[in-house]
């Protein structure tokens, strides 16, 4: 619960830097016991962080480093439909 509740409110802060750095590190582990969306929401809330968040999804697609499928599909999806813009 509250590791959800740091992914969702994390893009309020003032550091960017470190709150991509976390949220690249939850959305490129295995989904947690008890939280298995955590990954998924990470890669999401990275796109409120504009170029820099895009950026960082384009880099852990490229590494293959997205182990959760979810995440994976999200990440693709959404960087396929940026570059149809």
């Amino acid at each position: 619960m509250v590791r959800g509740m740091i992914i969702a409110y994390i893009g309020d802060g003032q550091e960017r830097g470190r709150a991509i750095e976390f949220l690249k590190t939850v959305a490129t582990e295995n989904a947690p016991p008890g939280f298995d969306e955590a990954p998924y929401l990470a890669a999401h809330a990275l796109v409120n962080f504009r170029a820099a968040g895009i950026a960082t999804l384009r880099e852990l697609d490229a590494s293959d480093a997205l182990r959760d499928p979810k995440t994976s599909g999200f990440v693709k999806w959404f960087l396929k439909e940026q570059a149809s813009r």
